[in-house]
């Protein structure tokens, strides 16, 4: 059990505006059978819960005690969907002191620390971030090292911290970080202290210490930074507007459209720092341990478009008129495992996930098409249904999924859905 004095005073010292919840955004809003609980695990002074009938038009998703809210940033980016969002957070700046900062190798700690200025890292210049650590997500951390400087997370003092449980969360945004840099064809260059003691002094040096919020800048400085600081915001403004940066496709779904799709800042924020890194756009991206798939859909997909409704950011699209169908994927806006919305709706498991994503898809949202076929009327129910190519030539008439499905099944409840 969290402190309540000690999150109090964390609190006090980082400060910022409220966090706020879009309850609307959640995956388990979208889908019941998700249960996501990523931002109440990510969460370490115990702030967010899901209610007890949760999913119940009077009960909110996604509950915040903004008493026990200590802003530490975490959930701003651990959801995957951006339930969390936060007005003018204040890591907004940090790219452009990081960016003025002398020399290559960069440490950051956190407000914490004292006497910020004793430093083991060699020859580092010491910024001091506006809050703590965990705030640091994995598009800021490509941003802060895309002009090629080293970066250093001070994590030290994680062990005495009254939320010392976002420890295991920095880390992970390191890994992933430089998982990052690997596949994108940089070398690593994101450490912290706990997990690469053995290149640290034995004792620490005073150095020079910057406030990450206060940044110098010359007017020239100022004006070259707009084009940079325009795709950092993301993080901040988009979240506030839902403005996309992204090109988005246009929906095949009506205007009424229950299941309203949205594109969380963060997806945009990391689309904005991957172009920062130039990487090949030939490269093959392997997708294991990062927030990406690429959408494979098999013979057994019925057209039914219930991959492409509960997809919360439109990464699959779903077109179609009465005689053909198209499903459209586009891997820079899928969440991949984090979300996992695709598979689970499909009610015939035509739905998987690949290894590989070319890295070219990753900066472009242009869709490609990942399966299209005949369409012909339920054999039942008459709804326009997928036509299984080895049926096409023998002429047999399809089953919808709800139709086959209770043909498999003549107890089934019905209930599924349409």
């Amino acid at each position: 059990m969290v402190d309540l004095n000690k999150l109090a005073e964390l609190s006090d010292l980082w400060g910022g505006s409220p966090v706020r919840v879009v309850g609307e955004r959640c995956l388990n809003v979208r889908h019941r059978g998700r249960a996501c609980r990523i931002c109440v695990d990510a969460c370490p002074a115990e702030a967010i819960s899901i209610p007890r009938g949760a999913g119940a038009v009077d009960v909110a998703p996604i509950a915040l005690d903004q008493n026990a809210c200590v802003q530490c940033g975490l959930c701003l980016h651990a959801c995957p969907t951006g339930v969390f969002v936060q007005a003018n957070p204040p890591e907004l700046k940090l790219p452009q002191v990081v960016a003025r900062a002398p020399g290559q190798v960069i440490e950051l700690a956190c407000p914490r620390k004292k006497p910020a200025d004793l430093s083991r890292v060699p020859d580092a210049s010491v910024i001091q971030t506006p809050r703590c650590l965990a705030a640091l997500s994995v598009p800021a951390l490509l941003e802060l090292v895309a002009t090629g400087k080293t970066l250093w997370l001070n994590d030290s003092l994680c062990h005495a911290c009254p939320i010392g449980r976002a420890q295991p969360a920095i880390q992970r945004a390191v890994t992933t970080a430089n998982r990052w840099l690997r596949v994108m064809g940089h070398t690593p260059t994101i450490r912290s202290y706990l997990t690469t003691a053995d290149e640290l002094t034995d004792e620490p040096i005073s150095r020079p210490v910057v406030r990450g919020d206060r940044p110098v800048m010359s007017r020239r400085d100022f004006f070259s930074s707009l084009t940079r600081l325009a795709g950092q915001t993301a993080a901040s403004v988009v979240a506030e507007s839902d403005l996309p940066l992204l090109d988005q496709a246009s929906s095949p779904e009506e205007s009424g459209e229950r299941l309203p799709h949205h594109i969380p800042a963060q997806r945009q924020y990391l689309a904005y720092a991957l172009r920062r890194l130039s990487p090949d756009p030939s490269a093959s991206v392997p997708t294991a341990a990062l927030p990406i798939a690429d959408v494979i859909i098999t013979d057994d997909c019925t057209a039914c478009g219930l991959c492409a409704r509960f997809c919360p950011t439109e990464a699959i699209t779903f077109v179609s008129d009465d005689e053909y169908y198209v499903l459209y994927f586009s891997a820079a806006l899928c969440l991949g495992e984090d979300c996992n919305l695709c598979i689970i709706a499909c009610p015939t498991d035509a739905v998987r996930f690949g290894e590989k994503v070319q890295a070219d898809e990753l900066l472009s949202t242009q869709p490609r098409p990942v399966k299209a076929g005949s369409l012909a009327p339920c054999a039942q129910c008459g709804a326009p249904t997928a036509v299984a190519s080895e049926t096409d030539e023998t002429g047999e008439i399809p089953l919808c999924h709800i139709c086959r499905a209770q043909a498999e099944h003549p107890n089934l409840l019905s209930g599924l859905p349409g």
